[in-house]
C-alpha cells in the first residue's frame, strides 16, 4: 500500500462528504476523525428486532446528537443478523454475508432492498462517500451490508467511497481478501476523541449506547480509497495501518440488553489483572 501525503481527501472545505453508517453510535466509533467536516451523516437502522426499546432510544439520542442537523435517518430496523454468518469462512453475497437462518436471511435480503431504494436520493449531491469497510470492522453482519448496498449506489452516482480499517481478530480472515498486493492507497487523519466522547455521552444517557464502556479512541484513523477487489490480497500481507480493536473486549450487541453474569465477571478480573492505570 501507498501513502496518500499529497493525493486528494475529501474532507476539505466545500466538500460535501455523505457518512453512510449502520447503527447509530457508528459515526462515533470509526470516523470520529471526519465528523465535522462531513455534510450529511446518514444512519440506516433505528430499530432492532429482539428488542423494541431500541427505537426510541436512538430516537432521542439522535435528536440529542450534537451533530443532529447534519443526520438523515433511514428508521430502517436491523434484524437478527449479528453472528449469524460462518466467521471461519465467511460466504459473501449481493446482500452482504451468507446468513445460516433462514429467518434471519430473509430479514437481512428485505434491509438491504430497502437500502438501495433509499440510498441514492439521500447521495444525491454529494461529493463523495464514507461508509464500512468490506469486512465489517469487528466483524458485523450489517456493516457489511451497508458497506455493500452504499458503495453499489456511490458507484451508480460515479462517486468516490473510501473505508476506514478497523478489524478485529475475527474479521481479519474476510480482511485479507480486501487488503494486500502493494497498490492500495490510504491516508490517515487524527482522531477527535473529545467529540466521539461526546456523542457516546449522549447514547449512553438514554441507553442507547452498544460498544463497551472503557473504549478509548485511537490516535488516528486510516482511510482505504475503495472499491475494493475481493480476493486482492489474498495470499499477501498488507502496509495500510489497521486499527486492531481489543479482543478482551465485546461489545453489548443491543442497548440495555442485560450482561450475562460470566461476561461480567470476565470483565471484571480483566480490569484486576490490567490494574488501574493500564489501558492498553
Amino acid at each position: 500500500c501507498i501513502r496518500d501525503r499529497d493525493a486528494p481527501f475529501p474532507v476539505a472545505d466545500g466538500d460535501r462528504i455523505a457518512l453512510v453508517v449502520a447503527h447509530p453510535d457508528d459515526e462515533a466509533l470509526w470516523f470520529s476523525s471526519i465528523l465535522n467536516r462531513v455534510w450529511k451523516i446518514i444512519i440506516c437502522y433505528r430499530g432492532n428486532a429482539k428488542n423494541p426499546t431500541v427505537a426510541e432510544a436512538r430516537r432521542l439520542s439522535l435528536a440529542g446528537h450534537p451533530l443532529a442537523e447534519r443526520i438523515v435517518d433511514l428508521a430502517l430496523e436491523e434484524g437478527l443478523s449479528i453472528d449469524r454468518a460462518d466467521w471461519s469462512n465467511p460466504e459473501e453475497t449481493e446482500d452482504g454475508l451468507a446468513l445460516r437462518d433462514p429467518s434471519s436471511a430473509a430479514a437481512y435480503a428485505e434491509q438491504a432492498a430497502a437500502m438501495r431504494r433509499l440510498l441514492p436520493a439521500e447521495l444525491e449531491g454529494a461529493t463523495a462517500v464514507f461508509t464500512h469497510n468490506p469486512w465489517g470492522e469487528y466483524g458485523h453482519e450489517d456493516h457489511i451490508q451497508v458497506c455493500r448496498v452504499a458503495t453499489r449506489v456511490a458507484d451508480d452516482l460515479s462517486l468516490p467511497v473510501w473505508y476506514g480499517t478497523y478489524a478485529s481478530v475475527k474479521s481479519l480472515p474476510l480482511l485479507r481478501r480486501y487488503l494486500g498486493r502493494g497498490d492500495q492507497h490510504y491516508v490517515l487523519q487524527p482522531s477527535d476523541p473529545d467529540l466521539g466522547t461526546e456523542i457516546a455521552a449522549v447514547y449512553r444517557r438514554h441507553g442507547a449506547w452498544t460498544w463497551f464502556d472503557d473504549y478509548h479512541w485511537f490516535a488516528h484513523d486510516c482511510f482505504v480509497r475503495g472499491p475494493l477487489d475481493k480476493d486482492h490480497g489474498q495470499n499477501a500481507g498488507w502496509l495500510a495501518p489497521i486499527n486492531l480493536l481489543d479482543p478482551r473486549h465485546e461489545p453489548l450487541w443491543t442497548p440495555r440488553a442485560p450482561v450475562p453474569l460470566t461476561r461480567r465477571i470476565r470483565r471484571r478480573l480483566s480490569r484486576l489483572v490490567r490494574g488501574p492505570g493500564d489501558r492498553s
